[in-house]
């Protein structure tokens, strides 16, 4: 019998995982889609954070401003220099 919190921490994991590599792999249009549809995606400095301060440097209110935030975003990249490296390197291990 699987206990079911190995189960739920599989699938967070899981979860986790498919987060990062969607990042990673430069799938960024399939971002929003690991948010709810009111879901918030915030950035906050830790300055800000402990101070209590709610002020973020981004600040998206539902799944509509997440696409939005990538749709700019991907308009800004193409403007940059061919050698401008905007990459990430936050993979975890994917076993399949």
């Amino acid at each position: 019998m699987v206990n079911s919190a190995t189960t739920l921490g599989s699938r967070i994991q899981a979860l986790h995982t498919d987060y990062v590599h969607c990042i990673d792999d430069d799938r960024l249009e399939e971002w929003p889609d690991f948010f709810t549809e009111a879901g918030r995606y915030r950035v906050i400095t830790r300055e800000n954070h402990e101070l209590g301060l709610p002020v973020s440097l981004i600040y998206c209110d539902g799944r509509g401003m997440l696409a939005d935030r990538i749709s700019a975003m991907r308009t800004a990249r193409c403007r940059l220099s061919p050698a401008a490296d905007t990459s990430t390197a936050w993979s975890t291990a994917r076993v399949t």
